[in-house]
């Protein structure tokens, strides 16, 4: 069996990813695709759930192709997911979020108190155009996208936020 998860960043896919994987007895590859990863390029794609973003390309894709090889690959998948947010805002809220302050050692699975960073009108757009391509891809490749809302319960305390900084007495978390 082979899984591919295309997704936005912030919805869920690592632990989806993990689960698939572990559920069905796969070897999981974590954005295999990112050229800033320095993992070597993946093409043997059998019992593998190979989870990538929207936005990545392999280092010989030029970019101005790389939504057409997305949908190419694809066809080399049992099982294609597309997972996106419903809410874009809270998507580019968690992302900008991480991307400030992943400079200051913060980590994608630590719990946080959200304040709004400076790059998040930025991310906003980027967040926006990410949406714009996978529902092409969606439309594509004739699959639905999956929505992290109806995935995980938003109201888990298990949730790494854990509100907004300026609403919140609790301790010092990033």
């Amino acid at each position: 069996m082979s899984i591919l998860i295309i997704a936005l960043p912030r919805t869920g896919s690592s632990a989806l990813g993990e689960k698939l994987a572990v559920d069905n007895k796969l070897i999981y590859e974590f954005e295999p695709f990112n050229p800033k990863s320095g993992l070597p390029y993946i093409d043997a794609y059998k019992n593998r759930v190979i989870k990538t973003m929207v936005f990545h390309t392999p280092f010989f894709i030029k970019e101005d192709n790389r939504l057409n090889w997305l949908i190419t690959i694809s066809e080399d998948f049992e099982k294609v997911i597309l997972l996106s947010r419903k809410d874009l805002v809270l998507c580019t809220e968690s992302w900008s979020f991480l991307l400030h302050n992943s400079k200051k050692g913060f980590k994608s699975n630590l719990p946080y108190l959200w304040e709004k960073t400076p790059n998040f009108d930025e991310q906003l757009e980027f967040i926006k155009k990410c949406d714009t391509e996978l529902r092409y891809i969606s439309q594509k490749i004739n699959i639905p996208i999956t929505f992290y809302e109806d995935l995980y319960d938003l109201n888990d305390s298990n949730r790494l936020r854990k509100g907004n900084r300026e609403n919140s007495t609790k301790g010092k978390l990033l």
